[in-house]
């Protein structure tokens, strides 16, 4: 029997000056009811409005439930387009002393967070602080989602929002390859040697 191994989802890209870490976004943390409100849209209002035209020998009312479909659409469209084009972007740039995390969706880049690379230390893998990633998945604006952990100065950041736990320990291994320097010594899981 052949068992089908997860592969990690997030990419890491060598520029010039450093690398850029790409983690798209992981559709298993889409809350449900998103999903189902979907499927009755596309399904339900259709045939909804065709019922409704069979039982009063109108067109009209297949019609109209194919209108309700479209104008929905029209709404609902550019934000499933944004959950299919949305990532986390990590960028680490040692010739500009940088390292930025930016979220990324339908070819617009935020703004992020902008470090200076001399001052991050302790990268590490943490759990959310609310233990929940759908707690840290509201929270993917802000700097306090993910399993992804740096120190900055006297603050604490959070990354990895769309990473499970497995995936961050990837990230923070191909990372401290590259940046030896930016790992916490004493945190890490002890078979990898990070």
């Amino acid at each position: 029997m052949r068992i089908r191994v997860p592969a990690p989802k997030f990419k890491v890209e060598e520029t010039g000056d450093g690398i850029v870490l790409r983690m798209p976004y992981a559709f298993r943390t889409t809350p449900t009811a998103m999903w189902l409100f979907m499927a009755l849209l596309v399904v339900a209002w259709p045939l909804l409005g065709l019922v409704l035209a069979i039982a009063f020998r109108s067109v009209w009312w297949a019609v109209g439930g194919l209108a309700f479909v479209a104008f929905m659409a029209m709404i609902t469209g550019p934000i499933f387009a944004t959950y299919l084009t949305l990532r986390e972007v990590l960028v680490i740039a040692p010739s500009r002393e940088l390292f930025e995390r930016r979220i990324e969706y339908m070819g617009i880049r935020t703004t992020g967070t902008r470090m200076n690379l001399g001052h991050v230390r302790g990268l590490r893998v943490e759990s959310p602080p609310s233990g929940s990633i759908v707690q840290a998945y509201s929270d993917m604006f802000s700097r306090r989602g993910g399993f992804i952990t740096v120190d900055y100065g006297s603050d604490t950041y959070r990354f990895g929002v769309f990473l499970m736990e497995a995936e961050a320990w990837m990230v923070v291994s191909e990372l401290a390859k590259r940046f030896p320097g930016l790992v916490a010594p004493t945190t890490g899981r002890p078979e990898e040697g990070i």
